[in-house]
């Protein structure tokens, strides 16, 4: 019996530590490689995490396809995230040499891991009717787009002095005005019908004796004009007068369209009864020339004025002849008897000499 006992508690104690090197062996691992991805499949423009992980074992592994690199894995792991750019299969491979910590051998070892890459789908909204769109007309899409204004008229107009003729109104273009002879500027005012029209030729204006015409215009926000014009009148009665041979002569105010009488000549203004009047002095001849008119007979011609005398000393009418430039003057009474000459009128040209006794002309070449 004790023999039998002996014999049984022998083969037990082989059997434990059989069975315990059995299990001891089942906790022992060889090298590995291995690769993972964090999805299987994958939406294009989104991401996917690949890692290379090596156990038991250390050593360099090449990766290669949607990573590339070489790594020093030793019971570690390297991660690598891709971003998907098209449709198919994204797939990281990795393989390489490792040494057992175990048996202290050299193992090859590789792994891969692939993902699927597809198109994002498009999303329809459920239990939606769909709505019918509608058609604008023509005449409202008109209305919504944004027109410019064309409203090129004046809200009002006014003037510093007189009054315009007719009344202002935003239809009538044409307006007249009449000054005193006095009168050398006006001021014009204006303001646009609409707020985004720009209002021109507003402002102070000179005035000369005679006709002058000013304009006003408006330019519309959409580029539309529109003129008004002021036609002012400025009285062209002359301001100061003198006497010459019985007849009340009158500085004319207005010389637009008048020539110089010569070459020689050149524009000036004196004083006459302590009023500036227009004229033409010529150095070369030492002569001052005025334009006066006759208040009687309202005939208008050039005439000699004394500057120390500040009288009229004869009437000067200028003319060719010849090719030469001539003069016609008025001769004094005292000069018109002489001997062997009879007194006449004569032509010259398209001018006659035809006066009185105290107006009988004579011819002076001017040099």
């Amino acid at each position: 019996m004790k023999k039998f006992k002996l014999k049984f508690i022998k083969m037990a104690a082989v059997f434990i530590v059989a069975a315990g090197i059995w299990n001891l062996s089942g906790f022992i691992h060889a090298a590995s490689l291995s690769v993972t991805a964090s999805a299987s499949t994958i939406y294009v423009g989104d991401s996917v995490t690949f890692t290379v992980s090596a156990s038991g074992g250390a050593g360099n592994v090449s990766v290669s396809g949607a990573a590339n690199g070489t790594y020093w894995l030793e019971n570690s792991s390297q991660s690598f995230t891709v971003t998907a750019s098209a449709e198919g299969t994204l797939t990281v491979s990795a393989s390489g040499t490792l040494g057992d910590f175990n048996t202290e051998e050299d193992v090859t070892v590789s792994g891969s891991a692939s993902v699927q890459v597809v198109a994002r789908p498009t999303e329809t909204p459920k239990n939606e009717t769909p709505q019918k769109q509608e058609t604008q007309k023509p005449e409202e899409k008109k209305q919504e787009e944004k027109k410019l204004s064309s409203n090129a008229n004046l809200a009002s107009l006014s003037i510093s002095q007189g009054t315009l003729s007719p009344k202002f109104s935003a239809s009538k273009t044409q307006y007249t005005v009449n000054l005193n002879g006095d009168v050398s500027s006006i001021k014009v005012n204006a303001t646009a019908a609409d707020s985004k029209a720009v209002v021109y030729g507003t402002g102070t204006k000179s005035l000369k004796p005679g006709k002058n015409t000013i304009s006003v215009s408006v330019a519309a926000e959409d580029g539309s004009t529109k003129e008004y014009t002021i036609t002012v009148n400025v009285d062209e009665t002359p301001l100061v007068y003198v006497s010459y041979n019985g007849a009340k002569l009158g500085f004319v105010r207005s010389l637009d369209g008048v020539d110089k009488p010569a070459k020689s000549f050149e524009a000036v203004k004196i004083k006459v009864d302590g009023k500036e009047v227009k004229a033409w002095k010529s150095n070369l001849l030492k002569k001052t020339v005025v334009y006066l008119q006759d208040d009687k007979t309202k005939e208008k011609n050039y005439y000699i004025y004394n500057t120390d005398t500040n009288t009229v000393e004869t009437m000067l009418r200028p003319m060719a002849l010849l090719g030469n430039n001539v003069f016609v003057v008025d001769v004094p009474k005292n000069l018109q008897t002489r001997e062997g000459m009879n007194f006449t009128t004569v032509k010259i040209d398209t001018m006659n000499s035809t006066a009185g006794p105290s107006r009988i002309r004579l011819l002076r070449i001017t040099l």
